[in-house]
């Protein structure tokens, strides 16, 4: 869940589109290194929190960002920020590889290749 500075729009509710927090709240979090990223887009702040992608991991689910370019401003790269980025890195190579192996053991299979 990505926290912002904006206001809710017509149906949107604090906890399940967005966290809408205030400028102040925001910007005290970001001189905190507490966000993994965070940028402005029309004159809003939005940003993804750490513990954000640290709940998301104790609940065995993978965090995926979309981040846009124009959006981010800056990634603070603390010691956390830089590990959790790694293992991420390290489980999509896992994810691939099998992918691949999985691949070229099917493609083998249906051309007959030993």
């Amino acid at each position: 869940m990505i926290d912002t500075t904006r206001s809710p729009k017509k149906d949107e509710e604090h906890g399940r589109n967005y966290f809408f927090v205030t400028h102040e709240q925001m910007m005290a979090d970001i001189a905190a290194n507490e966000y993994l990223e965070y940028g402005t887009h029309e004159d809003a702040m939005y940003g993804t929190k750490l513990d954000t992608i640290r709940q998301i991991h104790a609940a065995g689910l993978m965090a995926i960002l979309d981040v846009e370019p124009q959006v981010t401003i800056s990634m603070p790269f603390n010691f956390t920020a830089a590990l959790l980025l790694a293992c991420i890195c390290l489980k999509l190579y896992f994810i691939c590889s099998s992918f691949i192996s999985l691949s070229i053991d099917a493609f083998c299979s249906v051309h007959s290749v030993n």
